[in-house]
């Protein structure tokens, strides 16, 4: 562990990240846009509807759930597409994050570059963000 600099700006690379995410999911949960995207693809969810064809079937989507039903059945397209960015936002955020963790993490340990506490830690870290995102997923 010569020089542990590029460990150290990953690792503080990944805490902003994580303090941005917090903002943006609490911006998320108060604009109560935490269930606008019903359909959640792993890999084509990063791209978000591109025109109006798409947007249209996104919000038809989006009615046949129940907090459209129960509490925005006023909404029109436009609110709609106000609180699907900041869903798609923090969606797109989580993959990012995990990017950042995962590849450093497998290039260091590779490299041999962290120490056996650092990668215990960052096993129990990439644990928590991955049940993290599954638990999005999942809901």
């Amino acid at each position: 562990m010569k020089d542990n600099k590029p460990v150290i700006y990953w690792l503080l690379t990944g805490c902003i990240l994580i303090f941005i995410m917090v903002l943006i999911g609490g911006i998320t949960r108060l604009t109560h846009s935490g269930l606008s995207m019903s359909d959640y693809d792993l890999i084509s969810g990063t791209i978000p509807p591109l025109n109006e064809a798409e947007w249209e079937e996104a919000f038809e989507l989006y009615k046949q759930y129940p907090e459209y039903q129960k509490l925005n059945y006023n909404f029109t397209i436009q609110d709609f597409k106000s609180i699907y960015f900041w869903e798609w936002l923090h969606r797109v955020f989580g993959r990012v994050i995990g990017l950042v963790f995962i590849f450093p993490f497998m290039y260091f340990l590779v490299r041999k570059r962290l120490s056996r506490e650092t990668i215990k830690k960052t096993i129990v870290l990439l644990f928590l963000g991955g049940f993290q995102g599954f638990l999005g997923w999942y809901m």
